[in-house]
């Protein structure tokens, strides 16, 4: 009776379960569909009454927004060159040297905004250069069907579309070339440093030029006062000594100077006159 009565219920419990399986199995079905329905963002789906072209572009591969975008980040990046490329004017060298260190300091700054600048001029060229063959291939598809032909018309509005395209992606173009070309380079940027270099270089060997002369000069001044001081100090001397010489002179007495004997010259004889001769002259004259 036992293995009757438990034979009759896993029969029954046979039954139940394909039951049960396909419930759990719908619920898991809904439950999915829901929570896809919460998650997944309508969709929309357009249709054509035209046939599918193949090998046409249907869209456009850069937007007016993204050309936009280049076109204001060139602006800024020219923006921040032109200020990482001047420099304060100064009138000391202090200052000077201040200036130039500020301006060495932004040159990474500087390179880096250069090359941001380059790379948005290759990239616009990239997307003129694909404009152009996207022309040119429409054009090519073009040319390979009649214009009552449906699928000349798909190719026709394509190719409408690949104009507008290039249209606006050469005036991006055009825009960042021009900003490109009228932007410093890093030359600039190392000109600048040279030439702020051989200022203040200048400046220095002025202030050196002008603190050897002023060195000289006040030697020179030094010497020519302790010369000065030397000859005042002597005429000091001098005059000391002369006073000291004159105050002696007062307290000795002065003696008068001894007169000479008087000496009487020897009288002078005179010699006598010889009258021998004249005597016979008298008497012959008689």
């Amino acid at each position: 009776m036992r293995r009757t009565r438990k034979s009759k219920m896993k029969k029954m419990e046979r039954k139940k379960n394909p039951i049960h399986t396909k419930f759990v199995v719908g619920s898991l079905c809904c439950l999915t569909l829901y929570v896809s329905a919460q998650v997944v963002t309508p969709t929309e789906a357009k249709f054509t009454s035209t046939k599918q072209v193949d090998g046409v572009f249907t869209t456009a591969f850069v937007f007016p927004k993204t050309i936009s975008t280049m076109i204001d980040q060139a602006k800024v990046l020219q923006t921040e060159i032109d200020s990482y490329i001047t420099a304060e004017s100064f009138s000391t060298l202090e200052q000077g040297e201040k200036v130039l260190a500020a301006l060495e300091s932004k040159r990474n700054s500087f390179l880096s905004a250069r090359e941001g600048l380059d790379n948005l001029l290759k990239e616009i060229q990239t997307h003129s250069n694909e404009a152009v063959n996207r022309v040119q291939v429409i054009s090519l598809q073009l040319s390979l069907y009649d214009e009552e032909d449906v699928r000349a018309v798909a190719i026709k509005e394509n190719y409408d579309r690949a104009l507008q395209v290039q249209e606006y992606v050469e005036v991006g173009y055009t825009e960042i070339s021009t900003i490109n070309s009228s932007t410093k380079l890093i030359s600039d940027f190392d000109s600048l440093v040279a030439n702020l270099k051989a200022t203040i270089q200048q400046m220095r060997d002025a202030e050196e030029k002008a603190r050897l002369e002023k060195s000289k000069k006040e030697e020179k001044e030094k010497q020519e006062a302790e010369e000065e001081k030397g000859k005042s100090a002597q005429a000091e001397k001098d005059k000391a000594a002369q006073e000291k010489q004159d105050n002696k002179d007062k307290q000795e007495p002065t003696e008068q100077p001894a007169t000479p004997p008087t000496i009487n010259p020897a009288p002078v004889e005179t010699p006598k006159e010889d009258t021998s001769q004249e005597e016979p002259v008298e008497k012959t004259n008689k």
